[in-house]
């Protein structure tokens, strides 16, 4: 049973999204320790003393994590993650951990805002009822959509929507930066779309690149995605290149039959 005054430890709390995650927790009035590389308070100390354990780090390190600390949960204490990706996690987790477990992916970046539009957290069920809830009551109380998915089903829907977009992002940015026309021109004369095309490129090249390397090959499901996307491509550069239009209006008329009606 997970206490509603619970003691939290968050490793990788002095990062982007560990940060977003205490500063909620501390708002609805729990303690909470954070675990970082420049901090004091160890990994160990987290997992040994507190009532809710958080796991926070890039994704390529979040199994090594999961297996130096897991075993050192309480059994009447939770272990819980924010990783992009679910299914290895959640495995290791309910393999190593006597306690109970949760797994969450905020589809959100630390800095969103509410006015943006709504935002929402992925949640798995692990192991254990009270702490599941006590999570997702201090999310809604600030205001968050939480949204229960199966851990194989949210790997299979990030392939696309963090696989495949990122990796279209970073390819166009390698285009632009080959296309042999300046960054200048390219900002002087975008059109809005564009603009917008070129902060995302911004946004990404923001990151570390180990970030979006661990996102298309950690998910198993991502080089499928890419290597269909990768063939769309194809597709259409072919049918642009026939003389009839015909196969090309299919093609497009599909297109607007999916998103055509502006939803």
């Amino acid at each position: 049973m997970i206490r509603e005054e619970a003691r939290v430890g968050i490793i990788g709390g002095t990062g982007r999204m560990g940060s977003w995650l205490a500063g909620l927790l501390e708002r609805r009035g729990h303690h909470v320790l954070k675990a970082g590389r420049r901090t004091r308070i160890l990994p160990e100390d987290v997992a040994r003393s507190c009532d809710v354990i958080v796991i926070s780090v890039p994704v390529d390190a979040t199994i090594p994590v999961i297996e130096r600390i897991a075993p050192l949960v309480r059994k009447d204490a939770m272990l819980m993650d924010l990783t992009s990706l679910k299914v290895a996690p959640m495995e290791a987790m309910l393999s190593l951990c006597r306690g109970q477990v949760v797994g969450l992916h905020p589809l959100f970046g630390p800095t969103a805002r509410f006015e943006e539009g709504p935002l929402t957290v992925a949640a798995c069920r692990g192991r254990g009822e009270s702490g599941f809830l006590w999570i997702r009551s201090r999310l809604q109380d600030e205001g968050y959509f939480v949204k229960e998915i199966d851990p194989a089903e949210h790997d299979r829907i990030m392939a696309v929507i963090q696989g495949v977009y990122h990796f279209s992002a970073i390819a166009l940015g390698l285009f632009l930066n080959d296309c042999g026309i300046p960054p200048g021109d390219l900002c002087a004369w975008s059109t809005p779309a564009f603009r917008a095309m070129l902060k995302r490129i911004r946004a990404v090249a923001a990151q570390p690149g180990g970030l979006f390397r661990a996102i298309l090959t950690e998910n198993p499901a991502a080089g499928d995605f890419v290597a269909q996307y990768r063939s769309a491509v194809e597709t259409l550069n072919h049918f642009l290149s026939l003389p009839d239009r015909a196969q090309f209006e299919q093609a497009f008329g599909r297109l607007k039959d999916a998103f055509g009606n502006g939803d």
